[in-house]
């Protein structure tokens, strides 16, 4: 089984979810995913070693956090690699997404937007993992920064996915305290 875009946008919602517990329908609905494509995109990640199945009390899959860190290290940008576009309106992402900004000093250049005629801004295309990210990280912050971030390790500079790198390692270790490799988890 090979994953699809959306399976990573399912992680990432997950990881920002902070090991709360989540039942398919809900998280389809936070999603604007059917049941059965959220259910198919838990299946194929768990079925990739980036998601294990739920242990003792947990009611849900989680996510592998060193593994979804060294896919999104290493191989996104190689098997989702962004696609850009001119000039459009849309859903700031990348560095310039809301708590991201002083990450990285601001160019002056165009920021990457995911098209959306309620978005904001205004900056180059950027196709987002899944079409509908732009209404999803309306009502959630942490999730829009994971997005963001591996949109910046979809499209960027080595320094860049540097930077994204370790920010989503120290996002992802203090939303899952209990990961094997602690809080403060490596970057791979």
């Amino acid at each position: 089984m090979n994953l699809k875009p959306q399976d990573i946008y399912v992680i990432l919602k997950t990881l920002s979810l902070r090991r709360e517990k989540w039942v398919y329908s809900g998280l389809s609905e936070v999603l604007f995913l059917s049941p059965s494509a959220t259910h198919d995109a838990v299946k194929r990640a768990t079925q990739c070693g980036l998601m294990r199945p739920a242990l003792g009390t947990e009611v849900n899959p989680q996510p592998i956090a060193a593994a979804v860190l060294e896919f999104l290290a290493h191989g996104i940008r190689y098997v989702f690699p962004a696609q850009t576009g001119g000039l459009v309106r849309g859903v700031v992402t990348g560095f310039a997404a809301p708590g991201l900004e002083n990450l990285v000093a601001q160019t002056g250049e165009s920021v990457a937007v995911w098209p959306s005629a309620q978005g904001t801004y205004r900056g180059y295309s950027l196709s987002p993992l899944y079409h509908r990210a732009p209404e999803a990280v309306q009502a959630d912050p942490r999730f829009h920064a994971y997005l963001a971030l591996a949109d910046v390790l979809r499209e960027a500079s080595p320094r860049g996915r540097e930077v994204a790198v370790s920010k989503l390692g120290a996002m992802i270790g203090q939303d899952h305290p209990t990961n094997p490799l602690g809080p403060n988890i490596q970057t791979p």
